[in-house]
């Protein structure tokens, strides 16, 4: 399922990023978690992947994850505007962060066509 336009909309596209902006009212928020919506880690790596796909103008799989660090939680309504950094290498190794104020994921991911 994609989360382009329904969790997340690109204000702007860069060279090597992307600002996005979460969506506050989607309904993933409703169960994690209401009092203090959190962004969830399995959407966050699907945004990263989805951004991937735009960037190489192709569908990307998940191959291996070689490292995904969680810095800090990502709350939809504190952050008007969130920058994704994507360094992608020939071999499809996507290596980047998530952040606005501060850093809230860092990763290094591998995908195949």
């Amino acid at each position: 399922m994609k989360l382009l336009q329904s969790l997340y909309t690109i204000i702007e596209e860069k060279d090597d990023s992307f600002s996005i902006k979460l969506n506050a009212k989607h309904i993933i928020y409703q169960a994690h978690f209401p009092e203090k919506p959190i962004t969830p880690g399995v959407c966050i790596l699907q945004i990263i992947q989805e951004l991937a796909e735009i960037k190489c103008h192709q569908k990307l799989q998940l191959d291996q994850v070689n490292n995904l660090k969680f810095v800090n939680p990502i709350s939809p309504g504190d952050h008007q505007k969130l920058d994704v950094i994507l360094n992608i290498s020939e071999n499809l190794n996507v290596k980047g962060y998530i952040k606005s104020d501060k850093i809230f994921t860092k990763f290094s991911i591998l995908f195949k066509i």
